[in-house]
C-alpha cells in the first residue's frame, strides 16, 4: 500500500516534460554537513523533507551582477582557448521565474484546483547575447556588467517572456491533472513540450540557473549544513552554470563537457573576471 501511495504522488508538469524520450534532465543537489552523517537517519527524514519543507525551497531569480561576471569570465576563456572566437556570437539561456507570488507555498496548497499558485514550476527562457570583449575596454569591466544588466532587463520586460509563459501554461492545461479517456493524448502533449524545451536549450551556447537559497543555517536531524550547490545533467549543452546562495554566501557550480571544456582554465578565467569586477567596484566607490 505504501508503494502504491508513493507512485500516486503528483509530479510537477515541468518535471514530466524533463523526463521523456525527447529530453531527460536530472538535477544533482549536494549538501555539505559540518559533522559525519548518520545515513539511515538522514535518508529516512530527507524523503519527506525535500519536497515539503519551505526552508529547503528556493526562488529562481536573475542576479544581473553575477551574470555579468560570468559573461566576462566566459569571454576571457574563449579569448584564451580560441582567439578567433573573440568576435563570434554566443547566447546564454537564463531561466526566469514567472510566478505571480514569490512566497513559499506548501504542496497541499499548490495541489488545490483553485490555488492561485498551482503545482509545478513557472518559468521562462531568456536568450541573452553574451557581450563581446571587443566592444568594451577591460580597464573598465563594469561596462560589460552594465551591458548585461540592460540586456537582461530588456529581455525580462519583453512580450516574449509573457508569450513563452503562456505557451507553457497551455501545454500544462492540455496535459491536465484529471484523467483523460485516452492516455495517449496526455503523452503526446508532454512529448511536444519536451521537444520545445529541447530545441530552446540546444539553440544556445550555455545555460545559467540562479536560485535564492535559505538565509538561515539549515540542519537535517541534528546535522547542520555548512554549504550546498547543485548542477544539471542531461541537457544538450557543453557548459552549464548553476548559482545558489546560502546564508548570504554564493556558490557557483560549472558543468562542462568532458575533453571539450578546459576546467582549470575556465576556473582561472572566472576568478580573473571576479577580480577585475571587484577591483573596479572598489575604485568606483573610493
Amino acid at each position: 500500500m505504501e508503494e502504491e501511495d508513493e507512485l500516486l504522488e503528483p509530479v510537477s508538469p515541468t518535471a514530466q516534460c524533463f523526463n521523456t524520450s525527447a529530453l531527460s534532465i536530472s538535477v544533482i543537489a549536494v549538501v555539505e554537513f559540518e559533522i559525519p552523517i548518520d545515513e539511515a537517519k538522514i535518508m529516512c527524514y530527507a524523503k519527506d523533507f525535500i519536497p515539503l519543507n519551505p526552508l529547503f525551497s528556493s526562488i529562481m531569480t536573475v542576479n544581473d551582477v553575477v551574470v555579468g561576471m560570468l559573461f566576462l569570465g566566459i569571454r576571457l576563456y574563449m579569448e584564451e582557448t580560441r582567439p578567433e572566437s573573440t568576435k563570434s556570437n554566443s547566447t546564454a539561456l537564463v531561466l526566469l521565474n514567472t510566478r505571480m507570488f514569490r512566497t513559499y507555498k506548501c504542496m497541499e496548497d499548490m495541489l488545490n484546483p483553485n490555488s492561485n499558485t498551482p503545482w509545478g514550476n513557472r518559468f521562462a527562457f531568456l536568450h541573452i547575447d553574451i557581450p563581446k570583449l571587443t566592444d568594451f575596454n577591460l580597464s573598465n569591466p563594469l561596462q560589460l556588467v552594465e551591458a548585461a544588466q540592460k540586456l537582461i532587463k530588456r529581455k525580462r520586460d519583453s512580450s516574449a517572456v509573457f508569450l513563452v509563459d503562456k505557451l507553457m501554461q497551455m501545454i500544462h492545461k492540455f496535459r491536465g491533472s484529471e484523467v483523460y479517456p485516452n492516455i495517449i493524448y496526455i503523452y503526446i502533449y508532454i512529448v511536444l513540450s519536451s521537444k520545445y524545451v529541447y530545441k530552446t536549450i540546444k539553440n544556445s551556447s550555455l545555460s545559467i540557473s540562479n536560485l535564492i537559497g535559505p538565509k538561515e543555517k539549515m540542519a537535517l536531524t541534528g546535522h547542520p549544513a555548512k554549504g550546498m550547490y547543485f548542477t544539471v545533467v542531461g541537457i544538450p549543452q557543453s557548459l552549464k552554470i548553476s548559482v545558489i546562495s546560502y546564508m548570504e554566501n554564493l556558490r557557483i557550480a560549472f558543468g562542462g563537457e568532458k575533453e571539450f571544456i578546459d576546467q582549470e582554465k575556465l576556473t582561472s578565467c572566472m576568478k580573473k573576471a571576479f577580480d577585475y569586477i571587484h577591483k573596479a567596484s572598489i575604485d568606483v566607490s573610493i
